[in-house]
Formats: structure tokens, sequence, C-alpha cells
């Protein structure tokens, strides 16, 4: 480590590193991703749908778009905090030399605005037309230098946030065909374990 680095500069790093090691030490950015996730299900359930209201807003009315328009507030303003948080991590890691690896995205310059633009992107396709957003981030994360396995259960981590939200949406209005919805998710997830494998597998 540098001579100048402070020890608790030292510690914030050592830390650091131990949670990225842990599953249990995560739970802040987990809490952050669900926070959008919960404020996302509020939003959509108040404003409702053309067949289901649980309140009764107009919709294209003055609180439907005043709702709107808060959640995409919220939205950037979670983004904003999300980003700074991992570059002071980045940058903490790059003054002490340690922690950083060549294929860590980098939260600056092209990297950044690509992460950005495509997690729009992500979220549109998962939003607008049912596609799973990992269409969108695996490709884009390989593109970056992300090995094949962590672009992976990245895009499969961030998935879930969506699609649980998405879920709940439906079985609040009553669309969702539960005993058929557990039977595809069976299957889908032996074949996500079964691919997984296999890359884990070719590269090694």
């Amino acid at each position: 480590m540098p001579d100048d680095a402070s020890e608790e500069e030292k510690k914030t790093l050592k830390a650091l590193l131990d949670a990225e090691n842990s599953h249990s030490k995560q739970w802040p950015k987990h809490l952050m991703a669900l926070g959008v996730v919960v404020s996302n299900l509020i939003v959509t359930l108040l404003r409702g749908s053309k067949n289901t209201k649980i309140i009764p807003i107009e919709r294209c009315g003055f609180i439907d778009w005043s709702l709107f328009a808060m959640f995409v507030l919220l939205m950037f303003v979670a983004s904003y905090f999300g980003v700074m948080i991992n570059k002071k991590e980045q940058a903490l890691k790059k003054k002490l030399n340690r922690g950083l690896i060549p294929s860590d995205i980098r939260f600056e310059g092209r990297p950044l605005r690509l992460l950005l633009i495509f997690a729009f992107a992500g979220g549109w396709v998962g939003g607008a037309l049912g596609l799973g957003g990992g269409s969108i981030f695996n490709p884009l994360m390989i593109a970056l230098g992300v090995p094949p396995s962590v672009s992976t259960s990245t895009g499969m981590y961030m998935i879930i946030y969506s699609s649980a939200a998405t879920t709940i949406i439906f079985l609040v209005y009553g669309q969702l065909n539960l005993p058929f919805s557990i039977w595809l998710s069976f299957w889908c997830s032996m074949g996500i374990v079964a691919g997984i494998s296999a890359i884990n597998h070719i590269i090694k």
C-alpha cells in the first residue's frame, strides 16, 4: 500500500473488501435495490391499470403524472447515489492499489455512460416488451471485459428485482396463473443452473 495512506483509509478498504467477499455484509446495497423495487410497486399500484384500480386516480390526470414524475426523480437520485458510492469505493481501491482487477467496470468515462444508457434500455425492454433485461446487460458487460460467468450472475441478480415487482403486481391484480408460474419457474431455474455450470466448465 502507498505510504501516504492513512490508517482510516486502510481500515475502510479492509472492511470494503471483506464485505465484497461476503454475502451477509452486502445488505446496504441490497436494501438500496429493494427500496427502488418497493417504490416502483407503490407507485404502480397507486396508479393502477386500465382495468384495475386500487384507488380512484384518473388515468393521465394530474395526480397520476405527479406520481410518475416523483418516481422518475427518485430513480435519478438512487442512480446518482449508486454511482457515487461505487466511484468512491473504486477511488479508494485505486489509491491504495488493492482490490481492483482488470475485469472490473470503471465507474467513469465511456464505461459509465454505456452502463447508464443500457441500464435504461434494459429496463425499458423488460418493462415495455416483457423481455429479460439480461438480453441487454449481459452483452454489454461482456463487451466491457466482464467474465461471462460474472456478467450472467450479475444480470440475473438485477432481473430478480424487476421480476419480483412484476409478479407481485400481477398477483395483486389477480392476473397471474400461479400453478403454471411455479411450473415454469422450476424449469427456468434448472436451465439457469445448467447454463451457468456449462459456462464455468468451458471457461475453466
